[in-house]
């Protein structure tokens, strides 16, 4: 796993450079320790051992000095050649000194040839103790570090009459001791080179389990949870990767709950049509739902910006601080993007854990749509009362008029009545146009206008033979152009009503002698409906108000010739309910062209009713 996976660098060594040199630190140590007494042991042993010997042959050698000497007739070439064979026999160099410290004999040297020994430290010891004397000295005489036992002989009256010495090179035990140290050493370094091999290994095993534990949670804390590990070593350090990796699994579990509560709560603000804008508590943005971003116009870059880097808006800024001044919730209404977005804001503060002030919280609510419908409502009221009130002021004063007397006045009586059933006629247009305008949004916002396919020839045909009368009436030639096999999805009735109102309006708006096209064509994804006049046109700064409710470009002209400014409202809502689009271009003095685009839907021939 480790080998896959590199941790990063730490500072500091690694548990196992901390492990196996102290293991062979220790190890070395206890070896050099035991090299040594060991070495200093086999040197006690044997130089005691050699004094053992020494002694031994000093006590033996006094019995015999002290028979010799006590036979006067005994000469001294007699002893000394006593003391070679003596020497011979036991290795050992044997020498015999009087209490002056004359040498009298020597199994190594020539007695005549050697210093006087009163002084020697074995000597002077044997003769002060009375025993044993010993010393370790280097001997001039024969070149080499020696052992020196020495035995004071003493008569019957307790005189001092001789003292006997046994030496011995130290240079065999040295020897001895050379080699027992070289094999001392050499097992030594087999057991350092072995214990440095358990060394190793025993550390690595410590330390080999910790380094995958620590690889382990590096991939824990990156964010990894779904590896686990897997030790295979102490019980406690398994326990110990048993205890991590159901600590990954708990962390799992809930970085998948907050996860999945993050995704949720994402989905709802992000499905949100509010605009939900969260602030800290030093104004940077820490949060905003898509719906906030188009309100304001601005991107996701904006996380963690300040608010008064991104937000151009007084009013907005302001709102903010007041949020963060009061406690309590705070609502107002804000424009937008330079007034073309009305939005009612809601703040309030946010508080976290133990009440700690985080911020503010701010919901945008889009109500642009709805003050435009408050005010087409406050328009439409306003309008339809002004377009009613005109009819009725108009019956009521003509009827007052009769009712005063005019009803004798045969003639006027018989005019005023004409204008009063004029006006009536056009009071019940404006209504009976506001119902059919009514049904037909109601229609639309519940999608049950009916549809079916058919062709759109005969709906032109309809259409002329309708108009027809019309037209020759204002001397207007009226032209229809539709491939026979044209057909669409549509509700007939109500797409020949919007078509019959445009072609009205040309006819209306078109000088006499001048002509009145209603041509139908097939784009790639639409089919096209123009009604074409050349007329006295529309200018441009109407164009855009041309399909409102009561909206008329000339009011006078458009009352003069019965309009009740309705009609191209109801042919808009009626070509919207049929999924179609409707627009007009138009220039002064040459005329315009309405047209109505409907989408292509359609079935296979034979399903088309015959």
């Amino acid at each position: 796993m480790a080998d896959t996976y590199r941790p990063r660098m730490l500072s500091g060594s690694r548990l196992f450079w901390q492990v196996f040199p102290a293991f062979l630190l220790i190890t070395t140590g206890a070896l050099l320790i035991s090299h040594w007494y060991g070495s200093y042991a086999l040197k006690t042993f044997y130089y005691n051992n050699m004094v053992k010997r020494l002694e031994i042959n000093c006590t033996l050698l006094r019995q015999w000095v002290e028979t010799h000497l006590a036979d006067p007739n005994t000469e001294i070439s007699h002893l000394q050649s006593t003391i070679n064979s003596l020497g011979d026999e036991t290795g050992v160099r044997l020498t015999v000194i009087l209490p002056d410290g004359k040498v009298i004999a020597d199994s190594d040297e020539k007695p005549e040839h050697m210093d006087n020994h009163f002084n020697r430290a074995e000597i002077h010891e044997a003769i002060e103790t009375g025993d044993f004397g010993q010393s370790f000295r280097f001997s001039n005489t024969i070149g080499t570090e020696s052992a020196y036992v020495a035995l004071p002989i003493y008569d019957e009256e307790k005189n001092l009459r001789a003292v006997v010495r046994a030496s011995r090179t130290v240079s065999e035990i040295d020897g001895t001791l050379d080699s027992l140290r070289n094999k001392i050493l050499l097992g030594a370094l087999l057991a350092a080179g072995l214990i440095t091999l358990v060394s190793w290994v025993m550390a690595r095993k410590i330390s080999r389990p910790i380094e995958i534990m620590t690889v382990g949670a590096l991939r824990f804390a990156e964010g990894d949870l779904s590896r686990k590990i897997h030790i295979d070593g102490a019980n406690e350090l398994e326990n110990l990767a048993d205890a991590m990796n159901r600590m990954a699994n708990e962390l799992n579990s809930r970085f998948e709950t907050i996860l999945k509560q993050r995704n949720e709560q994402a989905a709802v603000l992000d499905a949100m049509i509010e605009g939900v804008l969260a602030i800290n508590e030093e104004g940077r943005i820490i949060n905003m739902n898509p719906a906030c971003m188009k309100m304001l116009d601005t991107a996701p870059s904006a996380m963690g910006k300040a608010i008064y880097e991104i937000i151009r808006n007084s009013e907005l800024i302001a709102f903010v601080d007041r949020v963060n001044r009061t406690e309590m919730p705070v609502k107002d209404e804000i424009l937008l993007n330079e007034g073309s977005l009305s939005v009612q804001t809601s703040g309030v503060q946010l508080y976290g854990v133990g009440g700690k002030h985080l911020g503010a919280l701010l919901v945008l609510h889009d109500i642009t749509e709805l003050k435009r419908l408050e005010n087409i409502r406050r328009e439409f009221v306003a309008n339809v009362s002004h377009e009613l009130r005109t009819p009725i002021t108009s019956i009521k004063g003509f009827i007052e008029t009769l009712l005063d007397g005019a009803l004798e006045d045969h003639e006027n009586a018989k005019r005023f009545l004409e204008i009063t059933l004029r006006h009536t006629d056009r009071l019940n247009a404006i209504i009976s146009d506001i119902l059919c305008l009514s049904r037909i949004e109601r229609d639309e916002e519940n999608n049950t206008v009916e549809m079916q396919e058919g062709h759109l020839a005969d709906l032109t045909t309809s259409v002329v033979q309708i108009c027809q009368a019309k037209a020759d009436k204002r001397e207007i030639k009226l032209q229809s152009l539709c491939a026979p096999d044209l057909r669409v999805r549509m509700n007939a009735p109500l797409l020949e009503q919007a078509v019959c109102n445009l072609v009205d309006n040309a006819i209306n708006y078109s000088d006499p002698g001048t002509e009145v096209a209603l041509h139908v064509h097939k784009n790639k994804e639409t089919i096209r409906i123009q009604v074409v006049d050349h007329g006295c046109g529309i200018p441009s700064d109407h164009l855009s108000r041309l399909f409102d409710r009561f909206y008329r470009v000339d009011r006078a002209r458009s009352r003069d010739l019965g309009g009740t400014g309705l009609g191209l409202s109801i042919v808009k809502h009626i070509v919207q309910a049929q999924g179609g689009r409707v627009g007009v271009t138009s220039k002064v003095g040459e005329g315009s062209t309405f047209w109505i685009d409907l989408p292509v839907h359609l079935e296979p021939a034979e399903n088309i009713p015959q």
